[in-house]
């Protein structure tokens, strides 16, 4: 069983210029940008680079999911802050498909088993 531990949302929370988001794939995907963190450097690079960055008999996993506008800000009477983040809908609910899981903090605080 898991600690009773908070994670805080202030943890995760920093400033990301808008124009340092990439709203579109590269024409050349291994074109994009790689960071490496190796024993406390950083290195950039590029994305068709990957494999001088692995050591030998790594195993790659993929993850094709996709990001969705899903963080939803509420301020309550009180001066509560609210934030819910809708992760996937509940498919296995056809009549419920306006349902949603989510993961919801108060003040910036989130239990770790919500």
């Amino acid at each position: 069983m898991l600690p009773n531990k908070v994670i805080s949302i202030q943890d995760y929370t920093y400033v990301l210029p808008d124009d340092r988001i990439a709203r579109f794939p590269l024409p050349q995907r291994d074109q994009s940008k790689l960071l490496v963190y190796r024993h406390g450097n950083i290195v950039h690079d590029q994305f068709q680079n990957l494999v001088t960055h692995l050591p030998p008999h790594s195993t790659l996993f993929f993850n094709n999911t996709r990001v969705i506008p899903a963080r939803l800000r509420f301020k309550k009477d009180t001066g509560a802050t609210i934030e819910i983040f809708l992760l996937h809908r509940w498919h296995h609910q056809p009549l419920c498909s306006r349902l949603w899981k989510q993961l919801a903090s108060v003040n910036g605080n989130v239990p770790l088993a919500t």
